[in-house]
């Protein structure tokens, strides 16, 4: 649905080499995620990610949130963030430089319930800091007209 700009996202990442298969939505929810737009997930092959986007929210939002999940494919790719046990370690980038260790979340559940703390973390600060600065770059005014 979005291919063009997730070769774009993935081009401005550097992240080419990387196998990863899009699923792409209609409606406003990844099918049984609830008021969950985007997701990504490593396979047990520990090389391809599968990325999830609901795009039944306009460009705008769907855009972003691409952008974030295929920024989580670059932290876990350059090895920026990574989880060992139960520690997630943050190495730092352009835009959270600064290095950081925590005990990390036991699931999806768990960050639905403490979600403002699930958005304090690292990765996620700079997920959705790349994801706006790259919406401004690439997307921003450039919204595809309906066929």
């Amino acid at each position: 649905m979005y291919d063009a700009q997730a070769r774009q996202l993935i081009a401005d990442l550097g992240i080419g080499r990387m196998k990863i298969l899009f699923e792409w939505y209609a409606g406003e929810d990844v099918p049984g995620h609830k008021n969950t737009i985007g997701l990504s997930t490593t396979e047990d092959d520990g090389i391809t990610t599968i990325i999830q986007v609901a795009c039944g929210r306009g460009f705008s939002r769907v855009m972003r949130t691409l952008a974030h999940e295929l920024r989580h494919s670059w932290q876990h790719h350059n090895g920026v963030y990574s989880v060992r046990g139960s520690a997630s370690i943050w190495r730092g980038s352009t835009f959270v430089p600064k290095a950081t260790k925590w005990r990390s979340f036991s699931g999806l559940a768990m960050a639905k319930r403490d979600f403002s703390r699930y958005q304090a973390q690292a990765h996620e600060v700079d997920a959705r800091a790349y994801a706006e600065d790259a919406y401004k770059r690439l997307f921003e005014g450039k919204e595809p007209k309906p066929i």
